[in-house]
């Protein structure tokens, strides 16, 4: 195997397929990256067995073969060196094989490729969708802070995406918040497709994603993201999502609309004297037009500030969590933001005033489930 790269489009691609690795697994080869190269294009591949990276990268192609080599080493190396290209040869069946460049070079010892398991393929996909630029990234910052983190309830920690009424809907919780987004699909209308897929599996199909198009299969077991980039493939979670509907308030008694910038301003000061007192709690007042966002910290101090809002329906009194707050607020990406509230110690709602796809719930205290 040979072929001459350009580095920085090997250390990105590199980069990209090492971030799925699992390090601590107990396969050796699974801890490398698999280099093949065909032709003019070298495509490099990794997987933790639960998910797959493949990215593709345009080489110079001298003589093809494949070779697996340890991610975290190839990858660090490759970024650190000051050449516009580079050379990579492995000789024959082996697993030695040398980087170089000018008068210089890296002798690395990989795997077999046939020491490394293989990840099952999804050849014949139940759904198939494609999502408009721009899109997955987004929805990967509205939804995956409100995962689940701890393994209590395994399910959690995976985005909820069911395809319905020519909508795709991401929804993700932890049980005390939750993010609710969707993309219209009108060309689907007559389509139907539910997976819950892993939080890991969306933040790093986003990333790969970037700015352009995703198709995204699934057939019951794997779900495929694909890209101009390369594609993510991973093993959907498996178990009973809760009916996430039910904790939704069939109305409003108050409703508020106020710059995001003003509010999250308020709040973000009155979090950081809230987190240095664990016991502490922002609370949120609103009456005739004004919002009242206020903290008290019992060795430390306090804050209190008051907002003018456009704002209609029931005085309201409540307490929220600093972080639970800050996090919602922070999903936010409009200029306005239109927060609601279903009455004492019910769900509140915080969404952007011009956008209808995308809304956050969360409890406040002493409603935390």
């Amino acid at each position: 195997m040979e072929f001459v790269v350009e580095q920085p489009l090997f250390a990105r691609a590199l980069q990209t397929a090492a971030r799925v690795v699992n390090p601590q697994n107990t396969v050796p080869a699974l801890s490398g990256l698999l280099l093949s190269i065909r032709g003019s294009e070298l495509t490099i591949t990794a997987t933790d067995m639960v998910s797959e990276i493949r990215t593709t990268v345009p080489v110079r192609g001298e003589e093809d073969g494949e070779i697996v080599l340890p991610a975290g080493t190839l990858t660090e190396l490759v970024a650190r060196v000051p050449a516009a290209e580079l050379r990579v040869l492995a000789d024959g069946p082996g697993t030695r094989a040398t980087v170089s460049w000018g008068r210089s070079r890296i002798d690395l010892q990989g795997f077999r490729p046939e020491d490394r398991p293989g990840f099952p393929g999804l050849d014949r996909p139940l759904f198939r969708m494609t999502l408009p630029p721009g899109s997955l990234p987004r929805i990967a910052r509205q939804t995956l802070f409100a995962c689940a983190r701890d393994d209590t309830r395994p399910i959690l920690k995976g985005v909820y995406m069911t395809l319905t009424e020519g909508k795709l809907v991401w929804v993700s919780t932890d049980g005390t918040r939750l993010s609710h987004s969707w993309v219209p699909l009108p060309e689907l209308a007559d389509s139907t497709a539910t997976a819950v897929v892993s939080s890991r599996a969306v933040q790093e199909a986003a990333r790969l994603a970037g700015l352009e198009p995703v198709i995204v299969e699934g057939d019951g077991h794997l779900v495929r993201f694909t890209t101009e980039q390369g594609t993510m493939t991973t093993v959907v979670l498996e178990g009973r999502y809760p009916d996430y509907e039910r904790v939704l308030p069939p109305a409003y008694v108050t409703s508020l609309r106020a710059p995001a910038a003003l509010v999250k301003g308020a709040v973000d000061r009155a979090a950081l004297l809230a987190h240095r007192d664990r016991s502490a709690s922002i609370r949120v007042k609103y009456a005739e037009g004004q919002l009242e966002v206020s903290t008290e910290a019992s060795e430390l101090g306090q804050t209190y500030e008051v907002l003018d809002v456009a704002g209609e329906g029931r005085e309201i009194d409540l307490s929220f969590s600093p972080t639970l707050l800050v996090e919602a607020l922070k999903s936010i990406e409009s200029d306005d933001l239109v927060w609601e509230f279903a009455g004492p110690q019910m769900p509140a709602r915080v969404s952007e005033a011009d956008n209808p796809h995308y809304f956050h719930i969360v409890l406040p205290l002493r409603q935390l489930v």
